[in-house]
Protein backbone atom coordinates (compact mmCIF):
# COMPACT_ATOMS: atom_id res chain seq x y z
CA UNK A 1 0.00 0.00 0.00
CA UNK A 2 2.23 2.59 -1.29
CA UNK A 3 0.95 6.30 -0.39
CA UNK A 4 1.82 9.59 -1.73
CA UNK A 5 1.35 13.14 1.09
CA UNK A 6 0.84 15.90 -0.19
CA UNK A 7 1.29 18.53 1.88
CA UNK A 8 0.64 22.43 1.63
CA UNK A 9 2.41 24.99 4.20
CA UNK A 10 3.33 27.60 4.73
CA UNK A 11 4.29 28.41 8.76
CA UNK A 12 4.93 26.69 11.52
CA UNK A 13 7.81 24.58 10.21
CA UNK A 14 9.19 22.94 13.66
CA UNK A 15 5.53 21.67 13.79
CA UNK A 16 5.95 20.73 10.05
CA UNK A 17 9.25 19.13 11.23
CA UNK A 18 7.35 16.61 13.41
CA UNK A 19 4.32 16.22 10.46
CA UNK A 20 7.28 14.81 8.63
CA UNK A 21 8.66 12.06 11.15
CA UNK A 22 5.52 10.68 11.62
CA UNK A 23 4.97 10.03 8.47
CA UNK A 24 8.54 8.71 7.92
CA UNK A 25 7.80 5.26 6.26
CA UNK A 26 9.42 3.04 3.66
CA UNK A 27 6.15 3.07 1.58
CA UNK A 28 5.52 6.53 1.81
CA UNK A 29 6.52 9.09 -0.49
CA UNK A 30 6.07 13.41 0.90
CA UNK A 31 5.50 16.30 -1.74
CA UNK A 32 5.96 19.31 -0.43
CA UNK A 33 4.77 22.84 -1.43
CA UNK A 34 6.07 25.96 0.45
CA UNK A 35 4.14 29.00 -0.14
CA UNK A 36 6.80 31.20 -1.66
CA UNK A 37 5.35 34.36 0.62
CA UNK A 38 6.87 32.56 3.33
CA UNK A 39 10.56 33.26 4.71
CA UNK A 40 13.05 30.93 6.46
CA UNK A 41 11.80 27.38 4.99
CA UNK A 42 14.81 24.82 5.05
CA UNK A 43 14.00 21.88 3.15
CA UNK A 44 17.47 20.10 4.84
CA UNK A 45 16.66 21.02 8.07
CA UNK A 46 12.75 20.05 8.45
CA UNK A 47 13.85 16.46 6.88
CA UNK A 48 17.00 15.55 8.55
CA UNK A 49 15.71 13.27 11.00
CA UNK A 50 13.44 11.16 8.37
CA UNK A 51 14.78 7.20 7.89
CA UNK A 52 12.43 6.16 5.26
CA UNK A 53 9.90 8.32 2.98
CA UNK A 54 11.39 10.24 0.07
CA UNK A 55 10.70 14.48 0.31
CA UNK A 56 9.99 16.13 -3.16
CA UNK A 57 9.50 20.24 -2.59
CA UNK A 58 7.65 21.35 -5.60
CA UNK A 59 8.36 25.07 -6.67
CA UNK A 60 7.13 26.66 -4.72
CA UNK A 61 4.59 29.38 -5.98
CA UNK A 62 2.01 32.30 -3.88
CA UNK A 63 -1.16 30.53 -2.54
CA UNK A 64 -4.00 32.91 -1.41
CA UNK A 65 -6.98 32.06 0.31
CA UNK A 66 -10.31 31.99 -1.80
CA UNK A 67 -8.55 31.89 -5.38
CA UNK A 68 -7.85 29.75 -7.85
CA UNK A 69 -3.88 29.26 -7.25
CA UNK A 70 -4.96 27.25 -4.34
CA UNK A 71 -6.43 24.42 -6.89
CA UNK A 72 -3.64 25.01 -9.22
CA UNK A 73 -1.31 24.01 -6.27
CA UNK A 74 -3.11 21.47 -5.69
CA UNK A 75 -2.96 20.15 -8.82
CA UNK A 76 0.74 20.62 -8.97
CA UNK A 77 0.99 18.42 -6.20
CA UNK A 78 -0.81 15.76 -7.77
CA UNK A 79 0.87 16.18 -11.46
CA UNK A 80 4.30 15.80 -9.02
CA UNK A 81 3.39 12.14 -7.91
CA UNK A 82 1.07 10.70 -10.44
CA UNK A 83 4.14 9.35 -12.42
CA UNK A 84 5.02 7.07 -9.64
CA UNK A 85 1.36 5.72 -9.26
CA UNK A 86 0.92 5.77 -5.82
CA UNK A 87 -2.07 3.31 -4.35
CA UNK A 88 -3.48 6.52 -2.68
CA UNK A 89 -2.83 10.35 -2.53
CA UNK A 90 -3.73 12.24 0.81
CA UNK A 91 -3.80 15.75 0.55
CA UNK A 92 -3.27 17.41 4.11
CA UNK A 93 -2.30 21.23 5.26
CA UNK A 94 1.27 21.77 7.23
CA UNK A 95 -1.37 21.79 10.05
CA UNK A 96 -2.88 18.77 9.94
CA UNK A 97 -1.74 15.78 12.05
CA UNK A 98 -2.55 12.18 11.66
CA UNK A 99 -4.25 10.71 14.87
CA UNK A 100 -3.22 6.73 14.04
CA UNK A 101 0.10 4.94 13.16
CA UNK A 102 0.40 4.43 9.88
CA UNK A 103 0.27 0.82 9.82
CA UNK A 104 -3.07 1.41 11.02
CA UNK A 105 -3.87 3.64 8.23
CA UNK A 106 -2.42 1.00 5.43
CA UNK A 107 -4.89 -2.32 6.90
CA UNK A 108 -7.48 0.52 6.89
CA UNK A 109 -7.12 1.43 3.17
CA UNK A 110 -6.03 -2.34 2.40
CA UNK A 111 -9.11 -3.47 3.76
CA UNK A 112 -11.27 -0.49 2.02
CA UNK A 113 -9.06 -0.78 -1.31
CA UNK A 114 -10.80 1.42 -4.31
CA UNK A 115 -12.70 3.77 -1.70
CA UNK A 116 -12.60 7.69 -2.70
CA UNK A 117 -12.24 9.42 1.07
CA UNK A 118 -14.26 12.63 -0.18
CA UNK A 119 -16.15 15.22 1.45
CA UNK A 120 -19.10 16.06 0.04
CA UNK A 121 -21.66 18.64 1.62
CA UNK A 122 -25.36 17.84 1.76
CA UNK A 123 -28.11 19.36 -1.10
CA UNK A 124 -29.30 21.02 2.08
CA UNK A 125 -25.73 22.76 3.40
CA UNK A 126 -24.79 23.58 -0.52
CA UNK A 127 -28.25 25.55 -0.34
CA UNK A 128 -27.60 27.25 2.67
CA UNK A 129 -24.18 28.06 1.30
CA UNK A 130 -25.47 29.45 -1.64
CA UNK A 131 -22.48 27.84 -3.30
CA UNK A 132 -23.46 28.17 -6.99
CA UNK A 133 -22.70 31.76 -6.60
CA UNK A 134 -19.31 31.36 -6.24
CA UNK A 135 -18.85 29.62 -9.59
CA UNK A 136 -22.03 31.56 -12.00
CA UNK A 137 -20.58 35.00 -11.20
CA UNK A 138 -16.84 35.81 -11.55
CA UNK A 139 -14.73 36.59 -8.42
CA UNK A 140 -11.80 38.51 -10.63
CA UNK A 141 -9.79 39.89 -7.67
CA UNK A 142 -9.61 36.67 -5.17
CA UNK A 143 -6.06 36.62 -4.93
CA UNK A 144 -5.14 40.14 -3.31
CA UNK A 145 -8.20 39.77 -0.73
CA UNK A 146 -5.60 38.96 2.35
CA UNK A 147 -2.98 41.23 1.01
CA UNK A 148 -0.95 42.59 4.08
CA UNK A 149 -0.98 45.90 2.45
CA UNK A 150 -3.93 47.75 3.39
CA UNK A 151 -4.42 49.93 0.56
CA UNK A 152 -3.98 46.78 -1.82
CA UNK A 153 -6.59 45.00 0.38
CA UNK A 154 -9.18 48.01 0.41
CA UNK A 155 -8.12 48.15 -3.39
CA UNK A 156 -9.09 44.21 -4.47
CA UNK A 157 -12.42 44.51 -1.81
CA UNK A 158 -14.05 47.49 -3.41
CA UNK A 159 -12.93 46.34 -6.92
CA UNK A 160 -14.75 42.80 -5.78
CA UNK A 161 -17.57 44.34 -4.25
CA UNK A 162 -18.33 46.50 -7.43
CA UNK A 163 -17.90 43.61 -9.72
CA UNK A 164 -20.12 41.58 -8.57
CA UNK A 165 -23.08 44.14 -7.82
CA UNK A 166 -22.81 45.13 -11.58
CA UNK A 167 -22.74 41.64 -12.35
CA UNK A 168 -25.75 41.14 -9.83
CA UNK A 169 -27.74 44.24 -11.47
CA UNK A 170 -27.40 43.61 -15.21
CA UNK A 171 -28.32 39.64 -14.66
CA UNK A 172 -24.76 38.53 -16.16
CA UNK A 173 -24.48 34.72 -15.06
CA UNK A 174 -21.98 32.38 -16.10
CA UNK A 175 -23.29 29.42 -17.84
CA UNK A 176 -22.22 26.34 -15.76
CA UNK A 177 -22.87 22.74 -17.49
CA UNK A 178 -21.36 21.03 -14.27
CA UNK A 179 -23.62 20.20 -11.26
CA UNK A 180 -21.52 21.69 -8.93
CA UNK A 181 -20.74 20.38 -5.56
CA UNK A 182 -19.18 21.31 -2.52
CA UNK A 183 -17.02 19.90 0.88
CA UNK A 184 -13.58 20.13 2.28
CA UNK A 185 -10.33 20.21 -0.09
CA UNK A 186 -8.70 17.81 2.12
CA UNK A 187 -8.80 14.20 0.60
CA UNK A 188 -7.63 10.85 0.51
CA UNK A 189 -7.69 9.53 -3.38
CA UNK A 190 -6.85 6.36 -5.72
CA UNK A 191 -4.44 6.80 -8.50
CA UNK A 192 -7.39 6.09 -10.75
CA UNK A 193 -9.31 9.18 -9.44
CA UNK A 194 -5.96 11.39 -9.23
CA UNK A 195 -5.13 10.83 -12.90
CA UNK A 196 -8.90 11.24 -13.59
CA UNK A 197 -8.63 14.75 -12.22
CA UNK A 198 -5.25 15.79 -14.00
CA UNK A 199 -6.99 14.60 -16.94
CA UNK A 200 -9.65 17.55 -16.50
CA UNK A 201 -7.41 20.08 -15.76
CA UNK A 202 -8.34 21.98 -18.26
CA UNK A 203 -12.10 21.80 -17.82
CA UNK A 204 -11.47 22.62 -13.90
CA UNK A 205 -9.22 26.08 -15.32
CA UNK A 206 -12.08 27.03 -17.44
CA UNK A 207 -14.59 26.52 -14.50
CA UNK A 208 -12.82 27.61 -11.62
CA UNK A 209 -10.33 29.92 -12.87
CA UNK A 210 -12.57 33.05 -11.47
CA UNK A 211 -14.77 31.08 -8.70
CA UNK A 212 -14.52 31.91 -5.04
CA UNK A 213 -12.92 29.27 -2.81
CA UNK A 214 -12.43 27.04 -5.50
CA UNK A 215 -10.54 24.59 -4.06
CA UNK A 216 -14.08 23.51 -2.17
CA UNK A 217 -15.59 22.84 -4.99
CA UNK A 218 -13.62 21.51 -8.13
CA UNK A 219 -12.62 17.83 -6.71
CA UNK A 220 -16.17 16.89 -5.49
CA UNK A 221 -17.78 18.81 -8.85
CA UNK A 222 -15.16 16.26 -10.60
CA UNK A 223 -15.15 13.22 -8.90
CA UNK A 224 -19.64 14.06 -8.95
CA UNK A 225 -20.37 13.27 -12.55
CA UNK A 226 -16.93 10.77 -12.67
CA UNK A 227 -17.06 6.94 -12.83
CA UNK A 228 -15.53 7.11 -9.18
CA UNK A 229 -18.19 8.58 -7.56
CA UNK A 230 -20.06 5.03 -6.41
CA UNK A 231 -16.58 4.32 -4.89
CA UNK A 232 -17.28 7.00 -2.39
CA UNK A 233 -16.63 5.89 1.38
CA UNK A 234 -19.92 6.13 3.02
CA UNK A 235 -21.26 9.25 2.07
CA UNK A 236 -23.60 9.22 5.49
CA UNK A 237 -21.17 10.01 7.23
CA UNK A 238 -19.89 12.70 4.80
CA UNK A 239 -21.73 15.44 7.13
CA UNK A 240 -19.01 16.09 9.85
CA UNK A 241 -15.99 15.31 6.86
CA UNK A 242 -15.94 11.49 8.30
CA UNK A 243 -16.00 10.49 5.11
CA UNK A 244 -12.92 12.07 4.03
CA UNK A 245 -11.29 10.42 7.25
CA UNK A 246 -10.63 13.78 9.15
CA UNK A 247 -11.42 15.36 12.47
CA UNK A 248 -12.15 18.91 11.80
CA UNK A 249 -14.20 20.95 14.20
CA UNK A 250 -15.77 24.11 12.42
CA UNK A 251 -18.47 25.12 15.32
CA UNK A 252 -15.82 25.43 18.00
CA UNK A 253 -13.93 27.83 15.22
CA UNK A 254 -13.35 31.50 14.96
CA UNK A 255 -16.47 32.08 13.30
CA UNK A 256 -14.61 33.29 9.92
CA UNK A 257 -14.63 29.95 8.30
CA UNK A 258 -11.59 28.65 10.16
CA UNK A 259 -11.51 25.71 11.99
CA UNK A 260 -11.08 25.10 15.54
CA UNK A 261 -7.29 24.46 16.50
CA UNK A 262 -6.67 21.37 19.14
CA UNK A 263 -5.79 22.19 22.46
CA UNK A 264 -4.21 19.56 24.84
CA UNK A 265 -8.19 19.56 26.72
CA UNK A 266 -9.12 17.61 23.69
CA UNK A 267 -6.50 14.45 24.09
CA UNK A 268 -9.27 12.12 24.64
CA UNK A 269 -11.22 12.83 21.63
CA UNK A 270 -8.44 12.89 19.39
CA UNK A 271 -6.96 9.66 21.10
CA UNK A 272 -10.89 8.04 20.80
CA UNK A 273 -11.58 9.07 17.58
CA UNK A 274 -11.73 6.42 14.81
CA UNK A 275 -10.22 8.79 12.10
CA UNK A 276 -6.85 9.09 10.64
CA UNK A 277 -6.29 13.05 10.52
CA UNK A 278 -7.24 15.67 12.37
CA UNK A 279 -7.21 19.40 11.73
CA UNK A 280 -6.29 21.87 12.84
CA UNK A 281 -3.45 22.18 15.48
CA UNK A 282 -0.91 25.30 15.84
CA UNK A 283 2.00 24.77 17.68
CA UNK A 284 2.12 28.44 18.81
CA UNK A 285 -1.06 28.23 20.57
CA UNK A 286 -0.85 25.13 21.85
CA UNK A 287 2.55 22.38 21.11
CA UNK A 288 1.48 20.04 24.05
CA UNK A 289 -1.04 18.43 22.24
CA UNK A 290 1.42 17.96 19.19
CA UNK A 291 3.91 16.42 21.44
CA UNK A 292 1.49 14.39 23.21
CA UNK A 293 0.34 12.54 19.47
CA UNK A 294 3.95 12.66 17.81
CA UNK A 295 5.30 10.65 20.78
CA UNK A 296 2.31 8.48 20.79
CA UNK A 297 2.87 7.53 16.93
CA UNK A 298 6.35 7.61 16.90
CA UNK A 299 5.83 4.48 20.02
CA UNK A 300 4.20 2.77 17.23
CA UNK A 301 6.84 2.35 15.19
CA UNK A 302 7.12 1.65 11.46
Amino acid sequence: MKNAYLIIAHNNFEQLKLLLQVLDDKDNDIYLHIDKKSKLFDLKKCTENLAYSQVYQIDSMPVNWGGYSMVKCELNLLKAALPKKYDYYHLISGQDFPLHSQKQLKEFLEKNKGKEYIHFATEEEIKKCNVIDRVQYYHWFKEGLKSKNEIKKLFYTSMKNITLLLQRTFHIKRKINKKIQFGSQWFSITHDMADYIIQHEKEIYNLFKHSRCGDELFIQTICYSSPYYKNVYDLSRNMLFEGSLRLIDFERGNGKGSPYVFRYEDKDLLDKSELFFARKFDYSIDSKIIMHLYNKLKHFGH
